[in-house]
């Protein structure tokens, strides 16, 4: 028996016991709170699973990150733990992150093992994230002294959810883009499921309040749901631009066909936008995507419009609420409650923001107006996200999150440019389009301010990190 065999044998002994010990105090717990006793419970679980992120890379909370949107509504809404209202997922897995990464920096440095090779190399996360982090904290905390905000909120979420770049730290490109794949095709085949099931059923993902449309209709599909499934549809059709297999290349336009499904189906205007813009620049860039695509039309007609038919059966509404969703005029002539509600809410913010137009009021003041005789009490955010930025910590803050952007958009095409194999270009390229449909969303909906949203934001953000330029005489 080696040192290291010896040295846990006396603990392998005691995890029996300390799990029946564990047991017993949840069956007493049961009878006081039944949450309290799932919690301590799986604790052991818990300890675990935390102990094999310390010996892994911890690239699966990356993946358990991007695929958050399309797991389980219990999990993209405030856990119900005893005395916290305001414990997300998502917030989990940041903490694990951060608890994973500090745990195995200790490890190694205890046993004498060096540094790992240095990979990741985020461009976000510099002068201007140092910045725009002081300017959030600074927002937050007047927030908190004025009306009473919770300190760890939606703003701090803002910047430690950063975090997650821990987890991102030891994933090689390769790992990462395999992960990304295998995310986001079995969420659009999960999602497929779930839709045909909505169909046949009249169901919907989205909660009471929000599933009538205000054109009319009824949403199908979460909007969280569509921003995942616009960012498989743009990961399929770069796909099609490396694989040369016909199975592969059937299996991309699958998951094309799935996404696009999907994304209509949650009549959301804003990622109807962001596909409108990217779809046409990517099928530009992509000239073998385009001529797969146009290859592979007459197959693909037949099961559209067997589709197309077996939905009007289904649900008749569908063609009549998609005509309205995507009619300028209607919008125009002011018939679309939902646009009135949010220029309304948008002036209502902006009365803030006159305030104090460079620095903000703070984090956490909500607002109020009336709109056809009925007064709304909103939050700060207008259901347009830059708005909440500006409203919380004005100008100031608003700039430093554009340049945190601007920093990454140069980044992305600072890689591209390099003489980088074919599937890191992807990463890249993905992660950026990715990236444009959460913030062309981010305009028309609360999405920094949603959590499980943030954090893929973030993810997005960090990605290209993994993803190492070539030094120049390499490149030369």
């Amino acid at each position: 028996m080696g040192a290291a065999a010896r040295r846990l044998a006396p603990t392998a002994a005691l995890l029996p016991a300390l799990l029946a010990l564990n047991a017993l105090l949840a069956l007493v717990l049961i009878r006081e709170s039944v949450t309290l006793a799932i919690v301590v419970g799986a604790l052991p679980l818990a300890l675990i699973a935390f102990g094999a992120l310390v010996a892994s890379d911890r690239s699966i909370l990356v993946f358990a990150a991007l695929a958050l949107p399309v797991s389980f509504h219990t999990l993209n809404v405030a856990l119900p733990l005893p005395g916290s209202k305001s414990i997300y997922a998502s917030d989990i897995l940041v903490a694990l992150a951060l608890g994973s990464w500090a745990a195995s920096r200790l490890i190694a440095r205890a046993e004498g093992r060096g540094r790992r090779p240095h990979r990741f190399t985020p461009a976000v996360l510099g002068f201007p994230f140092i910045a725009f982090l002081l300017v959030t904290l600074w927002a937050a905390e007047r927030g908190h002294a004025r009306y009473g905000a919770s300190i760890f909120g939606e703003p701090v979420r803002l910047i430690v959810y950063a975090g997650i770049g821990l987890a991102l730290c030891d994933v090689t490109p390769a790992k990462a883009y395999r992960g990304i794949v295998a995310v986001f095709y079995a969420g659009s085949l999960w999602m497929l499921l779930n839709t045909m099931y909505l169909l046949a059923t009249g169901g919907s993902q989205t909660p009471d309040t929000t599933e009538a449309l205000s054109t009319g209709g009824q949403r199908v599909v979460s909007l969280a749901v569509a921003l995942h499934l616009a960012a498989a549809l743009f990961l399929s059709l770069l796909n099609l631009e490396i694989d040369s297999s016909g199975r592969r290349r059937l299996v991309h336009l699958a998951v094309s066909g799935m996404s696009t499904l999907g994304i209509l189906l949650a009549f959301g205007r804003g990622t109807f936008a962001a596909v409108a813009v990217a779809v046409p620049l990517l099928l530009a860039l992509a000239p073998r995507t385009r001529r797969t695509l146009l290859g592979f039309l007459p197959l693909t007609l037949p099961i559209v419009v067997a589709v197309t038919i077996a939905i009007g059966q289904l649900a008749p509404s569908v063609g009549p609420t998609l005509v309205r969703r995507i009619n300028v005029q209607f919008i125009a002539q002011g018939q679309d409650a939902s646009a009135r509600w949010r220029e309304e809410a948008n002036k209502a913010i902006f009365r803030q923001v006159d305030e104090s137009p460079l620095t903000g009021v703070g984090f956490g003041r909500g607002a109020e107006f009336t709109l056809n005789g009925v007064t709304y009490r909103i939050t700060q955010d207008p259901h347009n996200s830059f708005v909440w930025l500006l409203a919380g910590g004005g100008i100031l803050l608003l700039s430093l999150f554009v340049l945190l952007l601007v920093r990454f958009a140069w980044d992305v095409v600072q890689r591209l440019r390099a003489a980088l194999p074919i599937r890191e270009r992807i990463l890249v390229a993905w992660s950026a389009l990715a990236l444009l449909s959460y913030l062309v969303n981010a305009v028309v909906g609360p999405l920094l301010s949603s959590p499980s949203e943030l954090l893929v934001v973030w993810v997005l953000l960090l990605l290209p990190g993994v993803v190492t330029r070539p030094r120049r005489e390499q490149e030369a």
